[in-house]
């Protein structure tokens, strides 16, 4: 991350545990890498208990995608990313299946905030991104950093075989910190 998006000029840097690995940051890696780092974690549990908590940087802008999903989607770079997104979900639980732990483990899967629709003028300098890279609320008004539905209405997907029955839908209200 470098500015715009932050307000320094030196890049961030990578770290593992207390050290800095990566400087710069090669963004197009970041979502196969924790994809990796995931999957790895998951087969050293030995079967013990764990919680894995996996934070993609990705939809946040400035997007970046691996070269192995440019131009996949008819969404443009938006949709590449969601698209490796979903390859990265699809390998974190075949690595539950691998590893015996499907039916032992809930996973779940949402987002801290809605599109941020009104990003400043200064995000767009360089052509980097554009003003639908950030994604959409569809039908919601308002975006990031409100409180209308589009901020903070997002998607939450509980999936635990064997304990919580597929195809149900609840519309029932719930914040993060009920977790």
């Amino acid at each position: 991350m470098i500015r715009p998006w932050v307000g320094t000029d030196r890049p961030l840097e990578l770290w593992r545990d207390t050290l800095p690995i990566e400087h710069p940051v090669d963004q197009s890696t970041l979502t196969r890498r924790y994809t990796e780092e995931a999957v790895r974690f998951i087969r050293e549990s030995d079967g013990e208990p764990f919680f894995l908590y996996l934070a993609h940087s990705m939809a946040h802008v400035p997007l970046h995608r691996s070269p192995e999903f440019e131009g996949r989607s008819k969404g443009g770079l938006y949709g590449d990313v969601v698209e490796e997104l979903d390859w990265s979900v699809g390998r974190v639980l075949e690595a539950l299946r691998e590893a015996g732990l499907e039916k032992n483990t809930l996973v779940i899967f949402t987002s801290d905030n809605g599109p941020w629709m009104y990003m400043p003028d200064r995000m767009f300098e360089g052509d980097a991104i554009k003003p639908w890279d950030a994604g959409t609320a569809g039908p919601l008004r308002g975006a990031k950093a409100g409180t209308y539905e589009g901020g903070v209405r997002v998607r939450f997907i509980a999936y635990w075989p064997g304990r919580i029955p597929g195809g149900q839908v609840s519309s029932e209200l719930a914040i993060l910190m009920d977790l």
